[in-house]
């Protein structure tokens, strides 16, 4: 969510092909349906809400977002994150940080560890999406990053972090920007708000409907590359009271040799996932489970995605590649039909 790598990836990835919010056009928005759209941590937002108070809430916006940048920015060196990772001694964690870690260590248990905030170091070493021409690391790299890679490698004691090794580095880019759009819609429904939009990078949570007294409806795009605004869409799912997120591995990656490496790095093996699950589009009742889900399975694969969204009954909807290079979709049982 917040920065690093994967905050330039997601610019590139989410808001230019990802994700396509099919809204009604501004002409039908009635004067009760508000909307705050703009640029924040690295990426875009659009933000549609019902108010007959017409009350506009972009002053308390901005500020939620710069309340999560000082907690988990990586591109902000006084950020809490950058001061963890650089060891500064005796800081207490504020109570996001906490529930994102908490939850990123949720879903690493559920997952056998294909989600994993540890894996700061690896990300940088890899630095797939620096356009600079640096050499991929080499095994005896990887070895040595993956000997204190793992959460069993941090722990909150008394409101504080505790490292069992000093060159541990958290990195929360695959469930932080999730969390951040739970955060504005938290703050939406204390304000009286039952129908609305909160999108950040592509990654939305709806409640109520829209102006049309509908679901709102979001489309889940191809994963191909394009050099115009065109989007061709996959698929379009209804949602409500729920959140989507996507995470997508054929947009950003390094080629060399021939070989393309993804941003999204498999905490178990220290390298790229592999490229042939292509796109995996998650629901939840909230956006940082379906965040942080959505990067797991990228690194679970195909089949290991598939196996545990049926035992779970969680919605999910894959686009892989097949042996011919074709785009083909498999969705869970639960994945909602349109």
């Amino acid at each position: 969510m917040i920065s690093g790598d994967k905050m330039l990836n997601r610019l590139i990835a989410f808001v230019s092909s990802l994700f396509f919010l099919l809204l009604v056009s501004c002409n039908d928005v009635a004067d009760d349906y508000l909307t705050l759209d703009g640029q924040a941590q690295g990426t875009t937002f659009h933000i549609v809400y019902q108010d007959e108070s017409d009350r506009d809430f972009s002053m308390a916006v901005d500020s939620l977002f710069r309340l999560m940048d000082s907690s988990m920015s990586l591109w902000d060196k006084n950020s809490l994150i950058s001061r963890l990772n650089q060891n500064e001694p005796d800081l207490l964690l504020d109570e996001h940080f906490i529930a994102v870690f908490n939850q990123a260590r949720g879903i690493a248990q559920a997952t056998q560890g294909a989600l994993d905030i540890t894996i700061g170091p690896l990300v940088k070493a890899w630095k797939i999406s620096s356009r600079e021409d640096i050499p991929l690391p080499d095994a005896a790299t990887i070895d040595s990053l993956l000997s204190f890679t793992g959460f069993n490698n941090v722990q909150i004691e008394n409101g504080m972090l505790i490292k069992s090794d000093p060159r541990v580095q958290l990195d929360f880019n695959a469930i932080a920007q999730g969390y951040t759009v739970d955060l504005i819609g938290q703050f939406l429904e204390q304000k009286g708000i039952i129908n609305y939009l909160v999108e950040v990078g592509g990654e939305v949570k709806t409640k109520g409907v829209n102006i049309r007294h509908k679901h709102w409806q979001i489309g889940i795009d191809k994963p191909v590359e394009s050099a115009s605004d065109q989007r061709e869409l996959q698929t379009s799912v209804s949602l409500a009271n729920q959140a989507l997120a996507t995470s997508g591995s054929y947009r950003k990656f390094k080629e060399v040799n021939g070989m393309k490496f993804s941003h999204v790095i498999n905490p178990k093996t220290g390298y790229p996932a592999n490229q042939t699950l292509l796109s995996v589009s998650v629901i939840a009742d909230d956006c940082a489970t379906a965040d942080g889900y959505a990067t797991a399975f990228l690194v679970m694969g195909l089949e290991k995605t598939m196996s545990f969204a049926n035992e779970q009954k969680m919605p999910v909807f894959c686009i892989y590649a097949d042996e011919n290079g074709d785009f083909v979709v498999r969705a869970s049982a639960d994945f909602p039909n349109e």
